[in-house]
């Protein structure tokens, strides 16, 4: 899929690490899916405000930011998984 969306894999590798139903930290999904901060941080921005993940920030240094799916991202990482799935499997264009 990567092949196919370049940048854009990055959004299905932040969203499978999410998939998992706990939260993140940031900069786990920054090392998760092997990509520049300014990316990972511009697709949570992305998602967040598209209501598919809410965020939290500790209280106190050194201020961690979490991310976790919303009940609209879980059907989102749903579809994105079985895409990706089945995009790796390389039944999208055998018939």
């Amino acid at each position: 899929m990567r092949e196919l969306f370049g940048r854009s894999y990055v959004v299905v590798k932040v969203i499978r690490a999410l998939s998992d139903g706990r939260k993140h930290s940031v900069t786990e999904l920054i090392t998760l899916s092997h990509a520049s901060s300014s990316t990972v941080l511009r697709i949570i921005d992305v998602l967040r405000r598209k209501g598919f993940l809410v965020e939290e920030r500790e209280k106190s240094f050194p201020f961690t930011r979490y991310v976790k799916l919303t009940e609209r991202g879980k059907l989102l990482a749903e579809l994105l998984i079985k895409a990706d799935d089945l995009w790796r499997s390389g039944d999208v264009f055998t018939r």
